[in-house]
């Protein structure tokens, strides 16, 4: 692959990441950790994490802290919210090609890059942007630069290494210490090299980390006491597993994910367009090692392989499984793609794979065309022409390629061409089911005092992030007598059977914005059809009391 077809593939993936930077961030999490990292830099306490002035004890802080330090210098908005994720996604995408480097070929290197950079997680947590994405680039930093310790020496590489696995554990516990340690420790057995795993250089690392960990320490215990380290070092990441934590016995039967292959199948969709090759080269890996009587050289490695599998296997005792979870070692599978893809595929394997990409692919444009033509109705005189000059585009490019890159570029300009169409016109328009978020622009829009709104909602930490205020919750004991106490200039945020009572109260008022609303990130067929989707919704109302 020429260097230019590289930066033209890499940089389009890069495009459709910046696309999705000022999309409106999403109901339940995104929207949460953007209002929680607001309220940390308006109150200006980085050690202890608040939610709604409530203490918080739940993700670590190194998220808020980002977020936080980015509203600092580029004030409360979409993209400052998301930009430190798309830092963390570039750290990631630059770590996997100096690793692939480390083993594998120029060509290995750049693909590793582009299927990892292509694959639906990354388009997905660049736009909702949790905690995942920190944590992807920084593990694999932590993996890239100890295995070049391991491999080159180099105190640089040494720092770097324990810095990233301190990062790591500042976004999710101690499951970032855990990751590379299995990927980059079984690579040391299965190689022999014993003397590596008792290096005394690794108690030096200990102390990094602890040092990088020890500012939210001190925020914890100040909070929460020795309860607050427990949680952290233990509760948060092993409870989910042996049901020692508060968050899981509160879960009620339909919250548990009994499915042992829960993310397996989860896998298959948020690594599109790419399992079919990485199952055929675990396959082939993993028979090769098998082979091999589970030896490999020293210039081989397994970090990959084994940072995948035994990640997923463990990941999936945990009692409480969201689809996100896996995503940080999607770097590792795209390594592992990339390498059966130019030094294993054959022509044979080549022959039977084009025609199911093809199909594959044929599927995902009509899903684009789905969304674009149906279920979010476009200006179709102006976008189909342009998403059918596109398609031509890519159907040329695929078919005037060599034959060794023709299934890449199918694929890879397919995903692209797929997620900017999302970006630029399917999330803007799923938006529209927030309403929260316009109703808190308009608030912060007029200047509107806190005291006087009364919100018979639920919290919603979408409200209260655009109006870059907490917005009380009301009491929902409704009656005409409380109506009445209001006066004129108050505003109110309702639902329809508010609205009713409020209109029966004979107050006068006002409807200054109404919305629809549905959340947004658990969409079903139901509301994806437009001829239903009025049954899935939500009516809300901010009216001003006259």
């Amino acid at each position: 692959m020429k260097t230019f077809h590289f930066l033209i593939l890499l940089l389009s993936i890069i495009a459709v990441y910046i696309l999705g930077l000022s999309i409106d961030v999403m109901d339940v999490d995104a929207s949460q950790y953007a209002s929680m990292a607001r309220e940390m830099m308006e109150s200006g306490n980085l050690l202890q994490v608040k939610e709604r002035y409530e203490n918080y004890l739940d993700k670590p802080p190194l998220i808020f802290w980002l977020a936080s330090f980015s509203f600092k210098l580029f004030g409360v908005n979409n993209i400052a919210y998301k930009l430190p994720s798309f830092i963390f996604s570039l750290i990631a995408l630059y770590s996997v090609l100096r690793f692939a480097r480390l083993y594998y070929s120029e060509q290995v290197a750049r693909m590793s890059v582009l299927i990892t950079g292509s694959c639906q997680a990354f388009f997905l947590f660049n736009n909702d942007c949790r905690t995942d994405t920190v944590l992807t680039g920084s593990v694999m930093l932590a993996i890239y630069h100890l295995s070049a310790y391991l491999k080159m020496g180099g105190k640089w590489h040494f720092v770097w290494g324990f810095i990233g696995i301190g990062l790591s554990m500042l976004t999710k516990g101690p499951l970032g210490l855990i990751i590379p340690t299995l990927a980059i420790g079984s690579d040391l057995l299965v190689k022999g090299q014993f003397k590596s795993i008792l290096k005394p250089e690794w108690l030096i690392g200990i102390i990094i980390v602890s040092i990088i960990l020890l500012p939210m320490c001190i925020g914890l215990y100040s909070q929460f006491g020795y309860k607050g380290l427990e949680f952290y070092f233990w509760k948060q990441s092993f409870g989910r597993i042996t049901g020692d934590n508060e968050f899981v016995k509160q879960l009620t039967d339909s919250d548990y994910v009994d499915d042992p292959t829960f993310f397996y199948h989860t896998f298959l969709w948020a690594f599109l367009p790419w399992p079919i090759l990485f199952i055929t080269g675990l396959f082939v890996q993993l028979k090769d090692f098998i082979k091999n009587r589970f030896r490999i050289g020293l210039n081989e490695e397994i970090i990959t392989t084994a940072g995948f599998v035994m990640t997923i296997v463990i990941m999936s005792l945990s009692k409480y499984k969201l689809p996100h979870y896996i995503f940080v070692v999607f770097p590792l599978a795209g390594i592992l793609t990339a390498k059966f893809c130019v030094e294993e595929i054959t022509q044979s394997i080549r022959k039977w794979m084009l025609p199911i990409h093809l199909f594959l692919m044929l599927i995902l444009w009509g899903l684009c065309f789905y969304l674009l033509g149906y279920c979010f109705r476009t200006d179709l005189t102006f976008n189909f022409v342009l998403y059918f000059l596109i398609l031509c585009l890519v159907i040329y490019l695929v078919i005037n390629s060599k034959t060794n890159f023709r299934l890449l570029n199918l694929v890879l300009l397919t995903v692209i061409a797929v997620n900017f169409f999302l970006n630029v016109h399917v999330y803007p328009r799923l938006l529209k089911y927030q309403p929260t978020n316009d109703i808190g622009k308009f608030l912060k829009k007029n200047q509107v005092t806190m005291t006087h709104v009364h919100n018979y909602t639920p919290t919603s930490h979408s409200m209260d992030f655009y109006a870059e205020n907490i917005i009380p919750n009301t009491a929902k004991s409704i009656n005409k007598w409380i109506y009445k106490s209001y006066v004129a200039g108050e505003y109110l945020i309702l639902y329809p059977t508010h609205l009713q009572e409020l209109i029966n109260s004979r107050v006068n008022f006002e409807i200054v914005f109404s919305g629809k609303q549905f959340p947004v990130s658990m969409v079903n067929g139901e509301f994806l059809n437009p001829d239903r989707r009025q049954n899935t919704l939500q009516s809300i109302y901010l009216v001003r009391i006259q």
